[in-house]
């Protein structure tokens, strides 16, 4: 069964706590710094970890881990700290000093894990992950967060969040190419040599033999949507005929026939129009978690990462709270409640300030923070200012034209869903209709104008974490496939910005310490020098004043 690893290896008559002996003093020194940051992510990262969390992956009868959990996700966090390759973390762990001791290699005899191993542990907590509703590497997250928070006695209440577009590690496919990819792996990998009928051979055999982008390339834009509609009809005749047992590739293309194919009642296969295509639709065959977005021209296939971090007070760090990860049609709005939630779990109590910007805007969210006593600052909404301009005075509404400069009337009625509705009355006798949430909109807009400009850069400063979560990738393009492995990947990568953060505090508080000693030694002595001259000087007062006092001095002069 499920057995914790010892925090402390014991030693035996031949093994050796030092494997640093006989290299120079300077060196030695800075390994056995506890300032350090190998000495410090041992401290502040492995030993936090609480291996009881993983134990739903290991059979409660007889199956439990052959390495320590704490030192497998230390490497993990490692990795995406420094952003380097699996091959790169593995030799840094047989030889680097510094990363053997950051995870808990003190001794000369301690083995790092096989690959296998490693990947093994990696594929076990996916594999949870998919089948549960619980995140086991959210749960770490929380756990080392929420000690991180108690150690450095962060008592904020004040929040801000963002989110980051993330491209999955996939090649951008046509339409066509799509079709062609997904197709041609089910026949080369999922059908299991299935002996389809003789009409449908010769069509597969040109599918398996060609490549979808050169078929592309070499064709006009016509010859291929009638390829399109070929290979919708193939597709028909191939899971028609097909009996074998059913695996991811032919669940790739059942999916992809019943999203990109539309079938009648006369068996006719056509294809969906472009713009009839949902951006959920599977993107590639080779990550079907990904989805489509375009933000404001800013065109992505993958995930949407959305961070929260609370904003340190008198001098502390700002430490990430929340970041989740989900499919990138997922809106900002939909991030809201979890994050905050999220982080009033790790920090053990409510927060009242929430900073963040337009794209977090919605009734539901004003309602929740309503219901919550919560202030929501928004650095700004979207979409432009329309012509009219909605304010209150003494609470009562105005209504100003921008256009003329002016304000106008207006009556407020029912509308047949019982709704509030305004009536506007512009000049040679035309209206104007709003709806209560369009009023509401424009008085937002208001408040904001109106809010402090140093309210308002407090959420700008969120805009540092975002760029240190996606340091290492090109642009917003990441080096994984799959939601999982991305939330796997953010968790990581936010745990070590939260653990700098923590080591450059503590680095800066001990520097001010020993500057602020410096200046009280400083002081005493130039003190000290002061009082030891201003005796001097009252000495020599003295015996000047006692010497023009005696007779002897009086008869020369």
């Amino acid at each position: 069964m499920f057995k914790r690893s010892p925090a402390n290896k014991q030693l035996d008559m031949f093994d050796s706590p030092l494997i640093i002996e006989g290299l120079p003093s300077r060196a030695s020194n800075i390994y056995h710094d506890d300032n350090h940051w190998h000495n410090q992510f041992r401290k502040l990262v492995v030993y936090q970890i609480s291996e009881d969390i993983f134990a739903p992956i290991y059979c409660q009868d007889n199956g439990c881990p052959n390495y320590p959990i704490r030192i497998l996700v230390g490497m993990m966090i490692l990795k995406e700290g420094a952003g380097i390759s699996d091959e790169m973390l593995f030799e840094n762990c047989q030889f680097n000093l510094l990363y053997r001791s950051a995870l808990g290699l003190l001794h000369a005899s301690d083995s790092i894990p096989a690959q296998s191993t490693y990947y093994k542990f990696r594929q076990q907590v996916k594999e949870y992950n998919e089948k549960s509703e619980s995140d086991l590497f959210e749960d770490v997250f929380t756990q080392i967060t929420s000690s991180h928070i108690e150690i450095l006695g962060i008592k904020s209440d004040t929040i801000r969040m963002d989110s980051k577009l993330l491209n999955s590690n996939i090649k951008w496919l046509s339409r066509y190419s799509l079709i062609h990819e997904t197709l041609s792996l089910f026949l080369t990998k999922g059908c299991n040599n299935f002996n389809f009928s003789d009409d449908l051979k010769p069509h597969i055999s040109d599918v398996v033999s060609t490549d979808g982008d050169k078929v592309v390339y070499r064709n006009s834009t016509d010859s291929i949507k009638q390829k399109i509609v070929d290979l919708g009809i193939l597709i028909s005749n191939i899971l028609n005929e097909y009996t074998g047992p059913a695996n991811s590739y032919y669940d790739n293309l059942l999916r992809l026939f019943k999203e990109q194919f539309f079938k009648d009642d006369q068996g006719v296969t056509t294809p969906i129009k472009g713009e009839d295509l949902s951006a959920k639709n599977m993107q590639t065959p080779f990550d079907t978690d990904c989805d489509y977005r375009n933000k404001a021209g800013d065109k992505c296939k993958g995930y949407s990462a959305n961070l929260t971090e609370v904003v340190g007070d008198n001098g502390l760090p700002n430490i990430i709270t929340s970041i989740q990860v989900e499919k990138v049609s997922h809106s900002d709005t939909a991030h809201f409640k979890g994050s905050i939630e999220r982080t009033q779990e790790v920090l053990g109590y409510n927060v009242i300030n929430i900073h963040a910007d337009g794209a977090y805007n919605s009734e539901e969210n004003q309602e929740y923070c309503a219901e919550n006593n919560q202030h929501l600052y928004l650095h700004a909404i979207q979409g432009k200012e329309g012509r009219f301009r909605f304010s209150l005075e003494a609470q009562v509404l105005k209504v100003f034209d921008n256009k003329h400069q002016r304000y106008v009337d207006y009556t407020k009625y029912k509308g047949k869903d019982e709704l509030d509705r305004y009536k506007i009355y512009l000049e040679e006798g035309k209206f104007r209709y709003f709806k209560l949430t369009e009023v509401e909109k424009s008085l937002l807009r208001q408040r904001i104008k109106e809010t402090p400009i140093e309210k308002l850069q407090i959420r700008n400063n969120v805009e540092a974490s975002i760029f240190q979560l996606g340091f290492h990738c090109n642009g917003k393009n990441t080096v994984y496939r799959g939601l999982i492995k991305h939330q796997m990947w953010a968790v990581a990568r936010s745990l070590w910005v939260n653990f700098v953060r923590i080591v450059k505090y503590y680095s800066e508080l001990n520097i001010s310490m020993v500057i602020n000693m410096l200046k009280c030694k400083l002081c005493d002595l130039f003190i000290a020098k002061m009082t030891l001259l201003e005796s001097v000087i009252v000495t020599k007062i003295q015996i000047l004043f006692c010497r023009l006092k005696s007779p002897k001095i009086r008869i020369i002069l």
